[in-house]
Formats: structure tokens, C-alpha cells, sequence
């Protein structure tokens, strides 16, 4: 997930999940959470991009559904999201159908974060890939939301902490590998014109990028595919 504060320039984002190896004799590190760091403009860090990463024992970390029910079966897209991912040491994810809760510590570093209902992809729920889903690809893509709403407190190596309202764009893959070759960009910002009123503005150029007042990007390119959003 990447949250997008336009009025301080801060783009962040905290990733998670699990590998599922061929080979579980030779795996380790399997769950992981980061989070990444782009900005703000005033940052004193010499270095402008900032990752940091935590690979969480397997003992302390899990993976439920419904409030800590055990997973039977795979998801599906039709039924609403309602999953919870709990590190143990480095915070967790929660995602519930109209709200997704996020805390994350790594270091010094933390992300606390309430995200608003998910705006989805499309109206069937099935994301960017459609009717792809039903091929056997190495890698799947799915948005979840193309620009929820979120409140969100960004603590930084220095002590000093960051807040304020972001848009929120979140997604995941899954499938048998990752490409080693990989390209992500993605913008945000009003509305150019007034024919793109629909989207919270009257007048162009007025007003912060919020839920109801932004058009978005995201260009992905690499081995499986090309896509726009």
C-alpha cells in the first residue's frame, strides 16, 4: 500500500506478506513487512528514497481471516476483505470490509495508519488483469483500492513525526515468482480540467489532492505485462 500526502510532498508505503517456497528445507525469512520512504521535500537525510525491512519469525507471525479465524480455502473476488496479518515484532496489518487498520515499527521507524473504504478498480471486483485471472501466469495483480481516504502518523529515524490526511493506493501479487526486473510509477494530483468535475472540483487547480478531489496514476511495466491505471 502507498500513502500520498500531496500538500507536504511525503509518499510512503508499507508492504507485507508471506513466501510460499518450493523447496521449505531451503526457505527462511519467509513473512516479511517494510516500509518505504519518498520524501518529505524539508528531509534531512542525505539519502531521498529510505527502505527498511523486517523478517519476522514464523512462531510469532500469522495469517487469519474474520477476526482470527483460520483460512480454509482461497479467497475469492466477490466476497468483501477480511483479513488480519499480525508480525508479532513488527506491527500488523487489518483489513476489515470498510477499513483497513495499520502499525508498523521497524527501528526507530513507524507507521500508524486508518484507512477508509476501498475505492475498487471496477465494479466486478476482478481489478486490472479481468478476465486473465483465468490463465496460468506466473504472477497476478490485483488493486484493491485505486485511492482511499487515511489519517496516518509517520514517526522517522530522527524522532520527529509527520501527520496528516493521504490517499492510499493499495494492491498485491501473488503467483509462483516475482520478475527480478520490475517498474513502478505512479502520480497523483487535481483535476486539470473542469470536465473532471465528477471527481469533487468545480474549479480547476483549487483546493488538496483528498478523496474526493484527485485523479490518479499508476503505470507498471516488466516480463508479464503492461498496464496502465
Amino acid at each position: 500500500m502507498r500513502f500520498i500526502d500531496a500538500g507536504q510532498e511525503l509518499s510512503f508505503g508499507v508492504l507485507f506478506g508471506k513466501v510460499l517456497p518450493e523447496n521449505t528445507r531451503l526457505a527462511s525469512n519467509t513473512w516479511f513487512m517494510g516500509i518505504i520512504i519518498d520524501g518529505p521535500k524539508n528531509m534531512t537525510s542525505s539519502e531521498r528514497l529510505l527502505d527498511y525491512n523486517c523478517f519476522p519469525s514464523p512462531n510469532s507471525a500469522s495469517l487469519t481471516v474474520n477476526g482470527g479465524q483460520a483460512i480454509t480455502r482461497n479467497p475469492d473476488f466477490s466476497s468483501p476483505s477480511h483479513f488480519e496479518f499480525e508480525t508479532g515484532t513488527c506491527g500488523y496489518v487489518r483489513v476489515k470490509p470498510h477499513q483497513t487498520d495499520v502499525s508498523a515499527q521497524i527501528g526507530q521507524v513507524k507507521v500508524q495508519a486508518t484507512i477508509g473504504e476501498p475505492r475498487p478498480w471496477d465494479g466486478d471486483a476482478k481489478g486490472p488483469m479481468g478476465w486473465l485471472n483465468n490463465l496460468p501466469l506466473p504472477l497476478y495483480w490485483f488493486i484493491y483500492s485505486i485511492g482511499s481516504s487515511a489519517n496516518y502518523s509517520l514517526t522517522l529515524e530522527d524522532g520527529s513525526t509527520l501527520s496528516g490526511k493521504a490517499v492510499v493506493h493499495m494492491e498485491r501479487n501473488w503467483g509462483g515468482s516475482f520478475p527480478a526486473g520490475w517498474m513502478w510509477l505512479q502520480g497523483i494530483g487535481n483535476p486539470p480540467l473542469a470536465g473532471l468535475h465528477h471527481f469533487g472540483h468545480s474549479q480547476p487547480g483549487e483546493g488538496s489532492a483528498t478523496d474526493n478531489e484527485f485523479v490518479s496514476f499508476a503505470l507498471t511495466y516488466g516480463p508479464v505485462g503492461f498496464y496502465v491505471v
